[in-house]
Formats: C-alpha cells, sequence, structure tokens
C-alpha cells in the first residue's frame, strides 16, 4: 500500500491518527489510543511516547492530569482517587505522610530495647499483643527480647502489622545481627530481604509490564547496620542498599515503579517457613531516602569510644560482662548474670517490666517495693545463685533488728514474747528480765536428797504428788 515516511506504515499526516480521510493534514476521523482531536492530541492522563508515535497514560487509570504530556512516566498531577505523592497516585496514603513537613522523615522508630510487651510502635508480637515475653502467657512464636540486644528470633517467631504502606520513596534502617538463615522481613510478594542483605523488589510500567530485581549480597558476620532505600527522581526508580553506612549495592530502573499493595509486614519471617535466625535491635522506616546512614538522627545506639561494644555480641544464651559469659543450663530463656536465670536487674526481683533499673511488678517472698527490700520481718540472705528474703524469726516476729543475713535477730514481736532477741510462746519459767537477760540465772533447784516427798521442786512424782515413798 506504500507509505508516507521512513519506518511506518501509517498512511495519515498526523501520526497519531489510526483511520484518515485522506493524506492531507485535518483529514483525521479515528486517533489513536488515547489521543483525539482534529489535529490528534494525547488525552491529559497521557504522554506521548515519540519513539512509538503512541499516548500512554503517564501512571496508572487514577491520574486524570499529566504534569508534562512527552516522554516522561509517572509525572500526575491530578488523581481521580487514590493519593497524589510525588507524581505517582497511589491506592493509600503512605503511612505517616501526614505528619510529614519535609522529607526524608522518620515515621517509625520500633525500638526493640525497652519495655517487655506486646507493641513495638506499629508492630505485634506474633498473633496478638495481649501475649509476649516475659511473665504474660507468652506464645511459641513471640520473639525473646534480649539484654543489649533487642529482640532474639529463634528460627520460629515474627513481628507483623497492617498498618504500614510503602510510597516508591522511603527508606528504612535496622542494626541487625544475622545467623544467615531465613528472611528478615517481606511484605506480600513486593518486597523481600534475606538474613544475607539480599533484597528482591517487584517494579511496574504504567504499561502494564512488571519486573522483579534481585540485589545479591554477602551475609556480613554480627552487628550490621543495614538499610534498603528506594528513591525516584525523572522517572528513574533506584534501590540502594547500604551495611554499616557504606553503600553496598544500587541498581537503578527508568519507566518501572515500586508499587506496594495492602498487606502486612512481616519482621522475622518471609512465606509460610522461611524464619529468621537472630537479633533485630530496631526497626527505623523513613519516607523519602537517607543516602548517608551516618546522618540519621534517631538514638545513638554506638556512641564514639566507647569501651564496651555498642550491641552486645554474645549469643541468646551468653551474657556480657567484659566478653561472653554462658549462662546456666536452666536458663531457656537467656540470663544476665552469673548462674541464675533471673532477668531482673533488681536481683530481689521475679518480675519486671524490663531489663533496666528502677520498678519492679513482683518482688521474691517476703520483700516489696518498686525497688525490692526485705520486709522488716525478714532479713536478707545473699545465696550464691539468687538472693532471698527469709524470716529472721518465726512469724512472731515483727521487726528484726540488722536486716541481713542474720537469723534470731527480732527486736520486736508481733505475739509472743521477745526473749534475747527470739520470740517466744511464753516467757521461760523463772525469767525474770533484769536478773536473766544477760547472764546465767538459776531457777530450778530440785534436790532429791531430802524429806520424802511427793513434790521436788517443780517436779511431782508419778500420777500424783500425793502418792510417794516410803509409806
Amino acid at each position: 500500500m506504500g507509505c508516507v515516511r521512513s519506518a511506518s506504515c501509517n498512511l495519515c499526516a498526523d501520526q497519531l491518527c489510526n483511520i484518515c480521510s485522506g493524506f492531507g493534514q485535518g483529514s483525521c476521523t479515528t486517533c489513536t489510543e488515547n489521543a483525539q482531536g482534529a489535529v490528534c492530541s494525547c488525552n491529559a492522563d497521557s504522554i506521548l511516547i515519540k519513539s512509538l508515535w503512541k499516548c500512554l497514560k503517564c501512571d496508572n487509570n487514577y491520574c486524570e492530569e499529566c504534569a508534562m504530556r512527552e516522554e516522561t512516566y509517572f509525572n500526575c498531577n491530578k488523581c481521580s482517587k487514590g493519593y497524589l505523592f510525588q507524581g505517582v497516585c497511589l491506592d493509600e496514603n503512605p503511612y505517616g505522610a501526614n505528619r510529614c513537613s519535609e522529607l526524608p522523615c522518620l515515621v517509625i522508630n520500633a525500638e526493640f530495647e525497652t519495655d517487655f510487651k506486646g507493641v513495638y510502635d506499629v508492630f505485634r508480637t506474633c498473633s496478638g499483643s495481649d501475649t509476649f515475653h516475659f511473665w504474660n502467657s507468652p506464645e511459641a512464636c513471640d520473639p525473646i527480647p534480649a539484654k543489649d540486644r533487642g529482640l532474639y528470633f529463634n528460627g520460629n517467631q515474627f513481628l507483623a502489622s497492617d498498618l504500614i504502606y510503602f510510597s516508591h520513596s522511603f527508606s528504612i534502617v535496622s542494626w541487625i545481627n544475622s545467623y544467615g538463615e531465613g528472611v528478615i522481613f517481606q511484605k506480600n510478594d513486593r518486597i523481600m530481604v534475606g538474613s544475607d542483605f539480599s533484597a528482591q523488589i517487584t517494579m511496574f510500567s504504567p504499561a502494564g509490564g512488571v519486573k522483579e530485581e534481585s540485589i545479591i549480597q554477602s551475609i556480613i558476620s554480627g552487628w550490621c547496620q543495614f538499610e534498603l532505600a528506594l528513591s525516584f527522581l525523572n522517572g528513574i526508580q533506584t534501590i540502594t542498599i547500604f551495611l554499616n553506612g557504606i553503600q553496598a549495592r544500587k541498581l537503578s530502573e527508568s519507566e518501572y515503579l515500586y508499587r506496594d499493595v495492602s498487606s502486612y509486614l512481616v519482621i522475622g519471617k518471609g512465606g509460610s517457613n522461611f524464619y529468621f535466625k537472630g537479633f533485630i535491635y530496631d526497626f527505623n522506616l523513613f519516607i523519602g531516602t537517607i543516602n548517608d546512614p551516618s546522618l540519621y538522627n534517631g538514638k545513638s545506639i554506638c556512641a564514639v569510644g566507647s569501651e564496651r561494644p555498642c550491641l552486645s555480641p554474645c549469643a541468646f544464651f551468653e551474657f556480657y560482662d567484659d566478653g561472653c559469659i554462658a549462662c546456666n543450663d536452666k536458663c531457656s530463656n537467656g540470663c544476665v548474670r552469673p548462674k541464675s536465670c533471673n532477668l531482673c536487674s533488681d536481683i530481689l526481683c521475679i518480675k519486671c517490666p524490663s531489663f533496666s533499673d528502677g520498678h519492679c511488678n513482683e518482688c521474691v517472698a517476703n520483700a516489696q517495693g518498686s525497688v525490692c527490700t526485705c520486709n522488716i520481718d525478714s532479713i536478707l540472705i545473699k545465696n550464691e545463685i539468687d538472693w532471698a528474703c527469709e524470716k529472721c524469726d518465726n512469724g512472731y516476729c515483727k521487726a528484726c533488728d540488722k536486716r541481713e543475713a542474720t537469723y534470731f535477730d527480732c527486736k520486736e514481736c508481733e505475739n509472743g514474747y521477745l526473749i534475747n532477741r527470739v520470740c517466744l510462746d511464753q516467757v521461760p519459767y523463772g525469767f525474770e528480765e533484769n536478773k536473766c537477760l544477760d547472764s546465767a540465772c538459776l531457777v530450778i533447784n530440785a534436790e532429791f536428797e531430802a524429806e520424802f516427798s511427793g513434790i521436788y521442786d517443780v517436779f511431782k512424782t508419778c500420777g500424783s504428788s500425793s502418792s510417794f515413798n516410803y509409806w
């Protein structure tokens, strides 16, 4: 049928015309898809791609008006529904965006070295926030707090949140000590970070294309500040991984964009059985990109010039004291001191809200107070493993005298009689306080080489004092 230009079989003068009545300008009767007019031009929601001479949506079907009309995807100016964020129409407003006046903006600061609880910022433990370690009916899938290490994931535990919706520009910063097993976190089939700090990201184009990118990374031994950063500029989606503040991997894609869906973000688990093993100290989410994690203005975990490790290098069944020391074999939840399985900083506390000093929920027997002290009727016993408060005498003692490691040290009796720092049921026979308190005192002097009698001082013969030898 011939042609009117090179590299195209379109016979119309208007290259965006699909059907025309003649070769001349203004003869178009039907424009190509997403175009209209006597002289065809792209609709408000579409851009002109000259390499194809086609009008394509500048974003998804939510976009009503593109900001620019040529060659630039993801430049929407107005959405028919959803939320407009950096030129893209999103299904939901990115989590925390309404609190941000400028970017980058910290919207989640979940620190796991805190009170023992079932909720950490937006994350709940396992299947419900009402069960957690310690002393709150924990489930097997609840992560375990570990002193100076955040939360321990033993290969069967996780945190989850259904509140988080990512934009296409965000950063996750987290301190992690990975043992190289399982998935650190995952969100649907869109984002997955493995225990070796590798990442898989699924991206989408306005034309309907899907691309899954994998960023391969080698595991780092010990604690690592991990950052996954997604940035978007001039139609280019960039994915960067930082390890300990140094850029480790970077990948860029044009005409493709990360798009989130409403789903759970799970920490410590991927899929049905890819559980993470190791420690996670915190989880921080920024809207916008932190290109230099050293500039992160959050809590400084690793202080410059510290004489001890910024985060404990010890395994779960160890505690740090100028080195890692093994716990007692009986300590199923780790330990914080030699031999003892007591996890509270107050050694007289058996249920505490955190590893920190300050408040106790339940003291050992015979002790009380937010900082536990022995009751006034008890003394402190410093056993080799765990300390205890024990009564300084029987239940009659109302107040001990010295209060530490000395039994029979009563100074006031609840019942009975106080004799030589001991509470007795009765006053000893013949006791005279002024005479017998501090020295030996004769109170019975029964001599049997005497008259024949049925009574010898306080003693009587056999059944009755009226019958006796002789006669």
